[in-house]
């Protein structure tokens, strides 16, 4: 069952909940931060607005105490919010509540990822695309809270603190390198010109692939923790969501959109370009970001992500999947029986781990590309966000105490079309995008994300991001996946 929350007037980037489960906070390309109180009986009344951010935002963090939200944008500006000062009820309309306190400014690079400290809300960390990852403290004044800084020679896509071991947190960046640091030895005083110090962990992030004489290292997209700290998600462009246990660099498993079940389709498959294969998880377009989930802490989780066919994916992991992993000699890797197998490899010549697929299962209810799927940290919520104007709330249970009766979700998913296409049915069907479920406001946005996605395709990671044995390789074709849209 589903429902939408409706607020934004675009796409939207970032979703997060604070970590009692009350607050949902989003942000996108309108410049301004909604936030959901989910302890109304109805939470589909209007959001609270906090304004401020002079650019699209991509990154928010509620802090420990969830009386504050930190968000990050492509100005490079950190701004702070105070929640915990809001009215009981949200103003009507659109009326601007309040505007976020200056915390962090010019951080000189798109913010990609910002993460509070799990323990004290004055501690945070911002990792931008300028290379660097800086730690800020709010304590101090505004012109030196960057109390410490990690350069690396790379944009860097996304930083997280661990959730109980408060002095180590994970980063990713554009290379496809992850790994696990300890912030009492990650950081210097202000300089930027120290050189990088190694990680605690180094995830072995490079793929192989049977028949293939090359790796290949796709970017790493973002990067997620699990609420214990036991395990860790990479999202990564042109490949598959990639699940690690924190203290082992080998990968745990892949998960793989191949072995989704069928979904029917509507009217507008039938005016749908013969260039889109088939449904399957594809992550080209966008900056897609995932969440865990665990039903009791201890077994199994689940972790989803969105994709560009316009689903959220949801994997199952199983604690015995570690037991599912096999390593292949090099000189059996080419054999028929690994034929098209993926793998891991820390460089050309060494033995492949041969990994699991997940079991894999959707949410639906969006027209075109989704950004994020974000689990509620207590209850059975999930909440979706993409391209779109508006997040949908998904739920196993028809009636819930905070959002009241939801919809069936539908059955039926859209194909993305070419601007012919779309053309066409405008001719022939006037109010094809009522018809079809799209909002007047979102059709251009669609229509231009429809063309992306059927010029992107479903890439090969092999022909995109080659790597031939170094950091510093420099394929031709490892650049060409660089058009990638911020939304």
């Amino acid at each position: 069952y589903f429902r939408k929350l409706n607020g934004h007037t675009s796409c939207i980037n970032a979703l997060t909940w604070s970590r009692n489960g009350r607050w949902l906070a989003s942000s996108g390309d309108d410049k301004c931060v909604l936030i959901w109180d989910f302890h109304p009986v109805d939470v589909l009344s209007s959001p609270f607005i906090f304004h401020g951010p002079r650019a699209n935002v991509l990154s928010l963090a509620f802090t420990a105490s969830c009386n504050t939200l930190l968000s990050g944008d492509v100005n490079g500006t950190v701004l702070q919010y105070d929640v915990s000062r809001m009215p009981r009820t949200p103003p009507l309309g659109a009326e601007r509540l309040a505007r976020g306190d200056f915390a962090q400014g010019e951080d000189e690079g798109i913010i990609r990822g910002i993460t509070s400290h799990p323990r004290t809300d004055y501690l945070c960390l911002t990792a931008s695309e300028q290379g660097r990852v800086i730690l800020h403290d709010t304590r101090v004044p505004q012109n030196c809270r960057g109390v410490g800084i990690l350069t690396l020679n790379a944009v860097v896509t996304g930083v997280q603190f661990h959730p109980v071991l408060d002095h180590l947190f994970v980063i990713s960046d554009e290379r496809g390198r992850c790994s696990l640091r300890d912030i009492r030895t990650a950081f210097t005083n202000g300089s930027s010109s120290n050189p990088e110090p190694p990680g605690l962990v180094n995830y072995v992030t490079k793929v192989a692939k049977s028949g293939q004489s090359t790796l290949s290292n796709p970017e790493a997209a973002s990067i997620v923790f699990d609420s214990t700290g036991t395990k860790l998600a990479v999202t990564m462009q042109h490949f598959l969501p990639t699940i690690y246990t924190v203290w082992d660099e080998w990968p745990l498993a892949i998960c793989s959109g191949s072995d989704h079940p069928s979904v029917s389709t509507d009217t507008y498959e039938t005016q749908a370009s013969p260039s889109w294969s088939g449904r399957s998880y594809v992550n080209a377009c966008t900056i897609k970001h995932g969440s865990f989930w665990s039903p009791d802490f201890q077994t199994e989780c689940y972790y989803g992500a969105g994709s560009d066919d316009f689903l959220g994916y949801v994997w199952k992991v199983p604690n015995e999947a570690v037991n599912c992993r096999k390593e292949v000699s090099f000189s059996d890797w080419g054999t028929e029986l690994h034929n098209q197998t993926l793998g891991m490899s820390l460089s050309l010549t060494p033995p492949r781990i041969f990994l699991t697929c997940l079991t894999v299962a959707s949410t639906q209810g969006h027209k075109s590309i989704v950004n994020t799927v974000l689990f509620h940290p207590l209850e059975p919520y999930v909440v979706t966000a993409g391209v779109e104007r508006y997040a949908v709330l998904h739920s196993p249970f028809q009636s819930t105490v905070a959002c009241g009766k939801l919809k069936k979700t539908e059955a039926s998913v859209r194909k993305p079309l070419d601007n012919t296409s779309h053309r066409a049915l405008a001719r022939e069907t006037p109010d094809a995008g009522r018809i079809a479920g799209i909002d007047d406001d979102d059709l251009s946005v669609i229509r231009f994300f429809d063309n992306l996605i059927l010029s992107e395709g479903m890439p090969d990671v092999f022909d995109t991001r080659r790597w031939s044995g170094s950091d510093s390789d420099s394929d031709p074709k490892e650049d060409s996946s660089s058009g990638e849209a911020d939304s």
